[in-house]
């Protein structure tokens, strides 16, 4: 089977398209389908994102690089991954946060994070403005 999108109905999942209806045409009734769920990433939330980064950083008078500042709020955010050296030494890798490499479930817990960092670094009064 290919890829199908599906799309909630109140409490149901319907095929979008005639491709989806299609590709779901075979499967018996009661047999269940085991899948991934996606969500397609939201433009404007990955946008709201960077300017709260953007916002951050030009609140803020410890780091004059842009870069390096957003590779210490993903590390204090957590946004890492965890490499085991050859000697069971602990690295950190800054994970991406490009569109494309992230679904927009994952983004949201990413942004949440950062939120954290803003309130923690720079005040409640300044994150408040970007939660949601």
């Amino acid at each position: 089977m290919s890829r199908v999108a599906l799309v909630k109905v109140s409490d149901s999942y319907w095929p979008l398209a005639q491709h989806d209806i299609d590709e779901l045409g075979n499967v018996a009734a009661g047999e269940v389908l085991m899948c991934d769920v996606k969500r397609n990433r939201n433009v404007g939330h990955h946008k709201k994102g960077f300017k709260l980064l953007h916002l951050m950083f030009d609140n803020q008078d410890k780091f004059d690089d842009f870069e390096t500042f957003r590779d210490w709020v993903q590390i204090a955010a957590g946004i890492v991954e965890r490499i085991i050296g050859p000697e069971g030494e602990l690295y950190y890798k800054i994970k991406s946060l490009a569109f494309d490499k992230m679904d927009q479930s994952e983004f949201e817990k990413v942004y949440n994070k950062i939120v954290t960092v803003a309130y923690e670094k720079l005040g409640q009064d300044f994150a408040l403005d970007f939660v949601g």
